[in-house]
């Protein structure tokens, strides 16, 4: 979890997080008293500089949410805290895309289906074509890729402390992204009413509880006389084994819960072309890696089982920490941060085109609040060299002059990775995570 800090109202009174504790009734008091003044709270995270925050109500309590589009004036530890839309792929959406709401959570609009009508044709497979290198800066819908990318950094899965070093399980990211799930909306529905997670792990308490879920929301799917809803599965993938008539997609643990998954054989040969991670994970014999797997679908129960057509889906490989990377030196990168104990974030690409421009990674417990790192592994292509130099300017003028950290990997040393710069005791001690 992250880090309460003391807030303080337009009366100058500061309320710590032990005295809202301590005082529930008295802070709800405060915070309508606050309200009614018509000036916002300030979180008192930082030392110096304005972080407001608005009053709103949630399951008929009082509380306090940040300002839209204000998440990165906040500590990074801080729980109002949220990465700029400009450090990620997240920047490319328009407001119809991705809408921060008063209450703290979001509203989006996708670029699929996530229901049809009663009788009507099946949902045709999402075209899921290569990445473009270039493509509109404003995208006006997300893409079953972007909706993972938008869960993984809503939860903070894409964020790494030392202190979480043994807790990130299955269980632990299953309840971070059910929790997610419940401040996102689309159209009539909270993605929780419609998300399962399948956990790669054994125990029968999980397993039992998925599968519950699973059962219970594909029967949620069916309520209606007239429409049929979709359910967004996320898991990891196993294997897709190519039959007679469709590919079935495995899932692990797939089978304790009861679920079999089918997809076209042309969705599946899309996706291999569009994630080439699919046929590298699936040949590879490393254990420390994940290929993360969202899938959209219409499910029903059959004897008990579940049974599911599939019709978009993006994959996203990570390490055993759950932590994203784009390629072997990113994994190399995010492996040395962990055994180094470092704090740090890996910015996601959403829907954003190879030309945009944002860090591998940020570290975030340095004497500056992030600092960028970037590996480059393509010195031989003028093109990647271009782009080299325009991050370079960029981070100059974001971050302070050379003041970023780089890789220039050597095709013939590839594990000798450059020393990471130095940590602050004063940002790593500031965290609870």
């Amino acid at each position: 979890m992250r880090k309460e800090y003391a807030i303080r109202l337009p009366t100058g009174a500061i309320w710590t997080p032990e005295r809202q504790l301590a005082n529930p009734t008295l802070w709800q008091q405060a915070l309508m008293s606050a309200k009614g003044a018509g000036h916002p709270a300030q979180c008192l995270c930082r030392d110096k500089g304005e972080r407001p925050l608005y009053y709103t109500t949630r399951n008929r309590w009082l509380c306090l949410a940040r300002f839209p589009d204000s998440g990165h004036l906040h500590r990074t530890d801080c729980r109002f805290y949220a990465p700029a839309a400009e450090a990620s792929g997240l920047g490319v959406y328009a407001e119809s895309a991705v809408k921060e709401n008063k209450d703290g959570g979001k509203s989006i609009h996708l670029s699929f289906s996530l229901g049809r009508k009663l009788g009507g044709p099946p949902i045709h497979p999402t075209n899921t074509g290569p990445q473009p290198v270039r493509r509109p800066r404003s995208a006006s819908r997300m893409t079953a890729l972007g909706l993972l990318h938008l869960l993984w950094t809503e939860a903070n899965l894409h964020v790494w402390h030392p202190n979480m070093a043994g807790r990130r399980s299955w269980a632990a990211v299953r309840r971070a992204i059910t929790t997610t799930a419940a401040s996102i909306s689309q159209t009539r529905h909270r993605l929780d009413e419609r998300l399962v997670v399948i956990p790669a792990q054994p125990g029968p308490n999980l397993l039992r509880d998925a599968t519950v879920d699973l059962h219970t929301k594909t029967q949620w799917s069916h309520q209606s006389s007239q429409w049929i809803e979709q359910l967004i599965l996320i898991g990891e993938l196993r294997a897709l084994i190519r039959g007679e008539k469709a590919t079935v997609v495995r899932l692990h643990r797939d089978q304790d819960c009861r679920l079999t998954l089918f997809c076209q054989h042309a969705l599946a040969a899309a996706w291999e072309t569009r994630f080439p991670e699919i046929q590298r994970f699936l040949a590879a014999t490393k254990s420390d890696v994940r290929l993360i797997a969202l899938l959209v679908g219409e499910t029903r129960l059959t004897d008990q089982k579940v049974v599911g057509n599939i019709h978009s889906g993006a994959f996203m490989p990570t390490t055993a920490e759950f932590i994203p990377f784009a390629s072997s030196y990113e994994y190399r990168v995010a492996r040395k941060l962990v055994d180094e104990r470092r704090w740090f974030e890996k910015p996601l690409r959403f829907d954003a085109a190879a030309d945009v421009l944002f860090p591998d990674f940020l570290l975030l417990d340095t004497a500056y609040p992030h600092y960028p790192m970037e590996v480059y592994g393509r010195m031989n292509d003028p093109d990647y060299l271009r782009h080299r130099e325009q991050k370079n300017v960029l981070y100059d003028r974001l971050y302070g002059a050379g003041r970023h950290w780089q890789w220039v990997v050597d095709p013939q040393h590839k594990d000798a990775i450059p020393p990471l710069p130095p940590l602050s005791m004063k940002e790593m001690g500031g965290t609870n995570t």
